[in-house]
């Protein structure tokens, strides 16, 4: 941005840092998240789902049905363990109606 008077530029806020995404996943309509450990937190876009385990289809968990076509940016974390990112892209494309997002996060070291 220029500034009208100074003809100075303006700095804005740094852009964010590329995620680096662990795996990408394609489905038709739905992810089972088999996290170790199974109480990491799940976030779609921005948005707490709960744990894992709520969203592993066994012993009470269930699926999570994403509300549509598109990609969708995953983040699963726990203190202690290294933060891991995937990306779910929902088409009719897809060879599966329901992914397994089977994915181990890496425990910090001190």
């Amino acid at each position: 941005m220029t500034s009208a008077s100074s003809g100075s530029t303006w700095n804005s806020a740094p852009p964010a840092p590329a995620i680096h995404f662990a795996a990408t996943f394609q489905t038709r309509r739905a992810a089972e998240f088999h996290v170790d450990p199974e109480d990491a937190l799940v976030t779609v876009d921005g948005s707490p789902i709960g744990i894992a385990d709520d969203w592993d289809d066994m012993g009470g968990g269930k699926q999570y049905v994403f509300p549509g076509p598109g990609e969708y940016v995953v983040q699963l974390s726990l203190a202690g363990y290294r933060t891991a990112w995937v990306k779910i892209i929902v088409g009719p494309g897809a060879k599966k109606d329901v992914v397994d997002v089977d994915t181990d996060l890496d425990e910090i070291e001190n």
